[in-house]
């Protein structure tokens, strides 16, 4: 009857011990999501199951001679394991370089440029990395593979992110109007920055009109796919109140009589 009040006893403090382990890292990463910090959870929960499983077997008479043997022999058993699972070790240790070095962080957007697949990084554990696609799916991906993949993170260093926008107008449009009223509606969207640097430019001459070309800067990628929108939407109203005209093809079709 002991023993079985032992075993529950260990139970309890593991479970307990994981609890306070889960309930730490929240806290912390509700101030600093970071991507170290989600891999050192998982680190220090693989952690503290060896050690109980270890303590355990040992803290018993039934146990305690196997946990001996199992000690002595740890040698060899390493040996094995470490053949048996290099694949596992190196997305292990290749987890542990990407928490060191930061290529990227939790919710950051990046792009694998092998399959040129883009998505935000939304956990990484002992073995892989999991990314959330734009379709809400999951891409799983081995650490050893994310550690050789050439990424390009549109948040590294400066979360700025700027994207262009092309707007044609007629060669009877009045030019300087037209220029004026997309610098306008840039300098005063509130969620674009750089706002001393705008510029409008004239990209090409096409067979319809003039095309002119401007960047639309935002603090983050989320923001600037909304802010082109309201730009578009924004360019299309003023355009068509102030008689500037985007021009487009008519196409014509005459039936034989």
């Amino acid at each position: 009857m002991q023993i079985y009040l032992n075993y529950m006893m260990i139970l309890a403090s593991f479970i307990l011990v994981m609890f306070l382990i889960q309930l730490c890292f929240r806290e912390i990463k509700k101030r600093h999501n970071a991507l170290h910090l989600a891999f050192s959870e998982h680190v220090l929960k693989a952690i503290v199951i060896i050690l109980y499983l270890y303590f355990a077997g040992r803290g018993f008479e039934a146990t305690k001679e196997f946990s001996r043997m199992v000690l002595a022999g740890s040698g060899l058993l390493v040996a094995i394991a470490g053949f048996a699972a290099q694949q596992t070790l190196a997305d292990v240790i290749a987890g542990f370089m990407l928490s060191v070095s930061h290529p990227f962080n939790i919710g950051e957007r990046i792009t694998l440029m092998s399959t040129n697949t883009t998505g935000i990084v939304e956990n990484i554990t002992l073995r892989h990395t999991v990314i959330c696609l734009y379709d809400n799916n999951r891409i799983i991906i081995p650490n050893s593979i994310m550690n050789r993949e050439v990424i390009r993170n549109s948040n590294f260093e400066d979360s700025k992110i700027g994207n262009y926008i092309e707007v044609e107008v007629s060669y009877e449009s009045d030019l300087d109007e037209a220029i004026l009223v997309i610098k306008k509606i840039l300098q005063e969207n509130p969620m674009t920055v750089e706002k001393d640097k705008i510029s409008v430019l004239i990209k090409d001459f096409s067979a319809n009109g003039i095309i002119l070309k401007t960047t639309v800067w935002t603090k983050t990628v989320d923001e600037n796919f909304k802010v082109c929108s309201d730009v578009r939407r924004e360019i299309l109203r003023q355009f068509q109140q102030d008689g500037i005209v985007i021009p487009y093809t008519n196409v014509v079709v005459r039936g034989e009589r």
